[in-house]
């Protein structure tokens, strides 16, 4: 990847580059094309899984599965936003930092994120319909879905330096300090987004819907 890693003409970069990764971040961000791409496979090829496998679940058995979930019904909106914000930084932080390790790790939960989101987007079509799927979901996941991705490649991108580093490329530690400047320069904040608007936004649409 270390060769593949695509560079402005003339050292510039276009600004909506340096508004996505911040100034100086710009061809981390770049590197990190491919395997953001990956997982972008892994995670629609899991997605259409669940969702072909939804038709082999039965109802008592997705209970079982869904059934140790908090009722975010009872939570207030405030409190579900910091709940969602909380449980998705803390899995994206996972799936970066257990990315060192051969970045195996952010390929596994990629795989099992996408496998989960097919169950449940099938589920409540099939029970709720199309359009409640789109207003509940699409809003937040034009957000979350992107940035969970991005932090797997993050994940990803750092397990390939640890095999570079090992056969005696460059080092880790300056992969490591890009990954974690993007990390809370915008993968926090774009959770933080998504997260307000899954508590307020999506909501107040399924109250119109219904």
């Amino acid at each position: 990847m270390e060769d593949l890693e695509p560079r402005a003409e003339g050292g510039g970069y276009p600004w909506w580059l340096t508004l996505l990764a911040g100034r100086g971040g710009e061809e981390f961000l770049l590197s990190l094309k491919y395997p953001f791409l990956i997982c972008l496979i892994l995670f629609t090829a899991s997605f259409i899984f669940g969702c072909l496998l939804l038709n082999r679940i039965s109802l008592g058995e997705l209970e079982r599965i869904f059934g140790g979930l908090p009722n975010l019904e009872d939570f207030t909106p405030t409190f579900l936003m910091l709940f969602i914000f909380g449980n998705n930084a803390l899995k994206c932080l996972l799936w970066t930092s257990l990315g060192i390790l051969f970045g195996v790790a952010p390929l596994l939960f990629t795989s099992f994120n996408g496998f989960l989101l097919g169950l449940v987007a099938h589920h409540v079509y099939r029970v709720r319909g199309p359009l409640f799927v789109i207003l509940t979901i699409l809003p937040h996941g034009v957000v979350e879905l992107p940035t969970t991705l991005l932090s797997a490649a993050i994940g990803v991108r750092l397990g390939y330096s640890l095999i570079n580093r090992l056969r005696g490329g460059r080092g880790l530690t300056g992969e490591v300090k890009r990954g974690l400047a993007l990390f809370l320069k915008r993968i926090l904040p774009l959770l933080l987004l998504a997260a307000v608007i899954e508590a307020f936004v999506t909501p107040f649409l399924a109250y119109l819907l219904y």
